[in-house]
């Protein structure tokens, strides 16, 4: 449910009764938003696919790469503490 507070337009879910503010006064940008909620939640291998595609626009290279291939800048730094982790050799406080 789309409603109004103040100048901004919030959603509130039906189900949950949760309510958020769309950070928006634009009624049209409102709706949009909303929909595209809506969308996400009843069409999740649409969005998987979306994703796949804007990902493969930014570098076609992308979606056929290893992790071992995307470790970059700081997962390099702390990948051995990571491993080290996943394996239980070490706790998340670092002793």
């Amino acid at each position: 449910m789309l409603f109004r507070r103040g100048k901004v337009f919030c959603f509130e879910d039906r189900e949950t009764k949760l309510q958020k503010s769309l950070a928006t006064q634009d009624l049209g940008l409102a709706r949009k938003i909303v929909q595209a909620k809506i969308n996400a939640i009843n069409q999740p291998m649409m969005n998987l696919v979306m994703v796949k595609t804007f990902l493969a626009a930014k570098d076609p290279k992308l979606i056929t790469r290893t992790w071992s291939n995307r470790r970059c800048g700081w997962v390099v730094s702390i990948w051995p503490i990571m491993v080290r982790r996943a394996a239980g050799m070490i706790s998340r406080s670092g002793s």
